[in-house]
């Protein structure tokens, strides 16, 4: 999350959809950086990865109008960011990692322990579409009852064109070959391969509305 009084915007950064780049980008400008969740208080509740509905309830109570800023976050296909997600899990918190083998929980044990494709379908199994990292975009973005917060919502595969001219408009002069790839996770094996038929149907579930409003397609 980046926020600005004086320039007037409000980027909120979905889960590995390069949101530690365009934070990186943002930072000069910004009079609010959002920190790590275990490091927010009652008087700084600005976190990484906080919703619009959480940060607007917070312009609410300090008497800030929320449209009178611009609101932007990046989506990105849910099929790929699952994946994003997962291999970032794995990667933080592997095998190797002594704190994991003596205080992580079981379920990131076995994230570690298991091999790729059944780990990463019990993965997506268990993840709630309304809450935490693998949230789906319309509780990220939306009120209550449906209702968009956001204006703007640049694509994850099109950043390259979309986020220079958009960042042209904040004051940021950028071409796409100043765009930082920061925070990406690595991986030696195609999505698809990794799906099974029961976690592709959850993820069509769970992820209707970007499906539906952006097009994106299974393999694409």
């Amino acid at each position: 999350m980046r926020l600005s009084h004086q320039r007037k915007f409000v980027f909120l950064a979905y889960p590995r959809t390069a949101s530690s780049t365009i934070r990186s980008l943002l930072d000069e400008i910004s009079e609010v950086k959002g920190v790590h969740l275990s490091d927010t208080t009652p008087e700084f509740p600005f976190h990484y990865h906080i919703s619009a509905r959480e940060l607007k309830r917070v312009f609410d109570r300090h008497g800030w109008n929320w449209f009178q800023y611009k609101r932007f976050c990046v989506v990105r296909n849910p099929y790929t960011r699952l994946v994003s997600l997962f291999n970032r899990r794995r990667e933080k918190e592997s095998l190797w990692n002594p704190r994991i083998r003596l205080k992580g929980n079981l379920f990131n044990r076995l994230i570690c322990r298991l091999p790729a494709r059944p780990a990463f379908n019990l993965f997506v199994l268990s993840r709630n579409p309304r809450q935490g990292v693998a949230r789906n975009l319309q509780s990220f973005i939306g009120d209550a009852i449906g209702n968009v917060l956001v204006e703007d919502i640049l694509q994850f595969e099109h950043l390259k064109e979309q986020l220079p001219e958009y960042l042209h408009g904040l004051g940021v002069e950028i071409s796409a070959d100043d765009i930082p790839k920061l925070n990406a996770s690595s991986s030696q094996t195609s999505y698809v391969e990794l799906y099974t038929d029961l976690a592709r149907r959850k993820v069509e579930q769970m992820y209707q509305y970007e499906i539906k409003r952006f097009g994106y397609k299974f393999g694409d």
